[in-house]
């Protein structure tokens, strides 16, 4: 449905929170569109200034993930890549209680050893698909984030969490090991020693143990981590979205190369962005980056 343009402080407005799933996109020149988002089992979006909140909602089962959700996920991450209007993903949890408390339980029980095997792959390609999105990803963890909680968590950019947030790789604890990815990346950010000391013990980590080791980039009171997360993505969102993506390419696969190889694809992420892309992008204004803080109305969710 088209609506006729009004004022900038109008089109500022319409940036609230609507519960019929409908998102708007302003434009200077043809007014307002609405379109529905898409849905996902165990999800709940929000998209509102070029910023997608995915709420995993089993807040019975703690958000925990089983094979429905972590379809869900591969859906969410798929339409959030191709969606030009996704400019951050923020990725939480229903309820005050957890982020993700890990896979579930439930689930492995009805597994053999194949079908564990396939479920443990399927994690570990969505997961790395999140981490690949061109797009940032933040973690707003607003209470535990255990086992696959902690590796859906590890597969974003950064992490804010609440203080009374808490993570840990138990699956030793089961006679397991974590199977989505956490044996690779809470080493890279945590180092060699306190990843092993995780994973082997099970033990959990609180909020402010994982800002002194890396872990999280800030932590917040219960309450607000959604909150302190839209103000971070809401600083991401004013910059140029190609400079973004080359800048989180070039940090990743930097990791995986030697410094002469990560330094060769820098250069080639300026040399592209010097064409003129990056700059021009740069100096558009667009009504996302007027966005004021605190123009978001559902903010007071964990």
């Amino acid at each position: 449905m088209l609506k006729p343009a009004g004022s900038v402080e109008k089109r500022v407005a319409a940036f609230t929170h609507t519960k019929n799933r409908i998102r708007k996109i302003s434009s200077f020149f043809i007014g307002e569109i609405e379109m529905a988002l898409p849905e996902f089992k165990n999800l709940e979006l929000i998209l509102e200034a070029g910023i997608l909140v995915a709420t995993i909602s089993r807040a019975e089962a703690l958000n925990a993930l089983n094979a429905e959700t972590l379809e869900s996920l591969a859906g969410l991450i798929a339409f959030a890549e191709k969606d030009t209007t996704v400019r951050v993903l923020i990725l939480t949890g229903k309820g005050e209680k957890a982020f993700v408390a890990g896979a579930d339980i439930k689930g492995f029980t009805a597994m053999n050893a194949g079908d564990a095997a396939i479920f443990a792959r399927k994690g570990q390609e969505i997961f790395t698909r999140l981490e690949r999105m061109q797009k940032p990803v933040i973690a707003a963890v607003n209470g535990f984030a255990l086992g696959g909680g902690l590796e859906l968590a590890l597969a974003c950019d950064m992490i804010i969490a609440s203080e009374k947030a808490k993570f840990a790789l138990p699956e030793c604890k089961l006679g397991l090991i974590p199977g989505f990815g956490g044996t690779v990346r809470l080493p890279r950010i945590v180092g060699t020693a306190k990843a092993l000391e995780m994973a082997m013990t099970g033990n959990m980590v609180t909020a402010q143990e994982a800002l002194s080791c890396g872990l999280v980039v800030k932590v917040v009171p219960h309450g607000e981590t959604v909150k302190a997360s839209l103000e971070l993505a809401q600083a991401m969102v004013a910059r140029a979205p190609v400079a973004i993506g080359y800048i989180k390419r070039s940090i990743y696969q930097g990791q995986e190369h030697s410094v002469e190889e990560a330094q060769a694809l820098e250069a080639a992420g300026v040399t592209m962005l010097n064409t003129g892309i990056g700059w021009h992008e740069a100096r558009v204004p667009t009504i996302a980056t007027m966005v004021p803080r605190g123009a978001f109305s559902w903010v007071s969710r964990a």
